[in-house]
């Protein structure tokens, strides 16, 4: 969804179908993951950021906060790098729902999914006080499944990824190319 590469005959084309993605494992030995393995994750990013990052989409939440994701997540921030962040689908009634990790971060651009209308309908708003939050589709959104099959997925796990392209469309006109996206 972010960057899938366009003309190869998959079906879909990505937001920046030029962006240079890298994937992080983050599910630990027995296939689960927990915030520690998250962690581990991002704090390998931070460490290595070995394709030259400015945009990391974070399809994933937690409903409890946690100091070393929270520290991975600051120190991206504080690098230039822009996190993107599904906020938590919740249940359907997203104006009494709180949002989750990391979207919760200050700094972080929590995302949001709105339907075929344009109207808000998945993703938790409580408890996003640092004003950076967005919309993008997230419901039927085509994406790609397996081995070069696609398949339509909704959530704003799939929102978050469209934002997050076209952040990466923004930086090369960027008039600082590292900020940190403080939002005033």
């Amino acid at each position: 969804v972010a960057g899938a590469r366009s003309n190869n005959n998959t079906d879909i084309a990505g937001v920046d179908w030029n962006a240079r993605l890298i994937a992080v494992k983050i599910a630990g030995s027995n296939g689960g993951t927990g915030s520690a393995e998250f962690a581990e994750g991002l704090q390998w990013l931070v460490d290595t950021n070995p394709i030259g990052l400015k945009v990391v989409n974070v399809s994933y939440s937690f409903s409890n906060d946690d100091p070393n994701v929270k520290s991975a997540i600051d120190a991206l921030v504080q690098r230039g790098i822009l996190v993107v962040a599904s906020t938590n689908n919740g249940s359907g009634n997203t104006a009494n729902c709180e949002a989750a990790w990391p979207a919760k971060y200050a700094g972080v651009l929590a995302v949001t999914a709105t339907d075929i209308n344009d109207s808000h309908r998945l993703g938790c708003t409580n408890g996003i006080t640092h004003g950076f939050l967005m919309s993008a589709p997230g419901f039927n959104v085509l994406t790609e499944f397996g081995n070069g099959g696609t398949i339509y997925a909704s959530g704003t796990s799939f929102a978050a990824p469209i934002v997050a392209g076209a952040a990466g469309l923004f930086f090369p006109c960027a008039t600082n190319p590292n900020p940190l996206w403080d939002v005033k």
